[in-house]
């Protein structure tokens, strides 16, 4: 994963110009690095069971690119608990659903228990050890070279839980004592983490959504919150994070310091598949807030289509005239 840097201009409804060095960057959670067990078969007793799940893995997923989009809703039971399930009267559509959890089920088994070892011998796979290394790197360069904001997505913070958001700051700094140098010059606008939607929208810190804001801008500009993911099911994007599988969206408003509505800023963890619909949410949401700019960046996992074949980009284009 590499981060990207860019630059923001843009000129608000008092004709001032307004400019902002962003950086955005998927870090890799620690959770989701068993995922790296299906890149590449191992040569070892594991081979054929890699063979054979990787294979039944490719056909059963529901969201696959590569697929009709008609397949991945194909047997969906949305909604339907594990408990409601093993209750449900026998039916095709039931006994596929039951049949299809049990085998992810499995796989994650497989997955788990056969990455524990890449794992282990892997010394840059803890969370706060690349994180370190990121704020080691960043702090290395001159304040001028600096992002001016930092959105990043999978941030793995397992040790957090919901009682440390109302401190989240001093908290970062003490569980993540190689972050203290970024802290000192970054403050923490947004932290949102991601939201188990089906599992009584219980929050889980190991896939988490930050945005940070270079100190220095706070003599310029202020932010205020767009959504508290902490509030589960209540929270503000409750729709879109359901649309979202609740992977982490964080989002604050730029103002200035009488509180003017500047710009609405996004970083985002896509849930695959989503990518448009997530998108235009996004965008009708900010729009019902203030009529101002508004930047969307983070993790896609989306499917580059050209600019006539995409709904969203037409819709993004009349959202934006």
């Amino acid at each position: 994963h590499l981060p990207i840097a860019f630059t923001v201009q843009w000129e608000d409804g008092e004709k001032q110009h307004h400019q902002l060095f962003c950086t955005s960057m998927n870090m890799l959670a620690q959770r989701y690095l068993d995922f790296n067990f299906w890149n590449a078969c191992p040569h070892d007793d594991l081979e054929g069971l890699w063979r054979m799940a990787s294979r039944l893995r490719a056909t059963a997923d529901r969201k696959t690119k590569w697929l009709p989009q008609e397949y991945s809703n194909l047997g969906r039971t949305p909604g339907l608990s594990d408990e409601d399930l093993a209750v449900a009267s026998d039916s095709p559509l039931i006994n596929w659903e039951r049949v299809n959890r049990w085998l992810w089920r499995w796989i994650a088994r497989v997955q788990r228990e056969a990455s524990k070892a890449q794992v282990a011998g892997n010394a840059m796979a803890p969370d706060a050890v690349r994180q370190g290394v990121f704020a080691q790197l960043l702090m290395s360069l001159e304040d001028s070279e600096r992002p001016d904001l930092l959105l990043l997505q999978e941030f793995g913070l397992e040790e957090l839980g919901p009682d440390d958001l109302q401190h989240l700051q001093e908290c970062l700094a003490t569980q993540r004592p190689m972050l203290r140098p970024l802290l000192e010059s970054y403050e923490l606008v947004n932290l949102s983490p991601k939201l188990e939607v089906r599992r009584a929208w219980k929050c889980s810190f190991s896939d988490t959504g930050l945005l940070l804001a270079k100190k220095s801008l706070l003599d310029k500009y202020q932010f205020s919150p767009l959504n508290c993911a902490a509030k589960g099911q209540g929270c503000e994007l409750q729709q879109i994070y359901t649309e979202n599988s609740g992977k982490p969206i964080v989002g604050a408003q730029l103002q200035d310091l009488q509180g003017r509505p500047l710009a609405n800023l996004f970083g985002v963890h896509m849930e695959k598949s989503k990518t448009e619909e997530v998108l235009k949410g996004l965008f009708r949401f900010a729009a019902s807030i203030a009529d101002v700019p508004t930047l969307v960046v983070g993790d896609f996992n989306a499917v580059l289509r050209a600019p006539s074949q995409s709904v969203c980009w037409g819709y993004l284009g009349t959202a934006t005239a």
